[in-house]
């Protein structure tokens, strides 16, 4: 299992201080797998920010890029992500996202 860090912006990395801080914090990271999380994001996969998102983590140097709908895959392992990154969604929807994966696996376990 990797362990990873939550770094949350509005901004994606439209900005270059984010892309900075981005850098300074996951760039020891590289080699390990990133998730696209397009479950909230128009178009899913297809949405623009979710594939300039990708095209940003290819120019950073990442090679391992996954797109991913938790509305098609519920029960997808992110143990493999260092970096999960959460396309298309404005916090309390992501929080709810969290809240909903968080009870399936806990319904799961009982």
């Amino acid at each position: 299992m990797v362990k990873g860090f939550i770094f949350l912006t509005s901004t994606g990395f439209s900005s270059e201080p984010v892309i900075k801080r981005f850098k300074g914090s996951f760039l020891n990271y590289i080699n390990y797998s990133v998730a696209i999380v397009t479950t909230a994001a128009e178009e899913k996969e297809n949405n623009k920010y979710a594939q300039l998102a990708k095209e940003q983590f290819v120019e950073m140097g990442f090679s391992h890029i996954d797109f991913i709908d938790l509305e098609t895959e519920p029960d997808r392992d992110f143990t493999q992500y260092a970096i999960i990154y959460v396309c298309g969604v404005i916090l309390s929807n992501f929080l709810n996202l969290l809240e909903n994966q968080t009870l399936r696996h806990q319904s799961k376990a009982c």
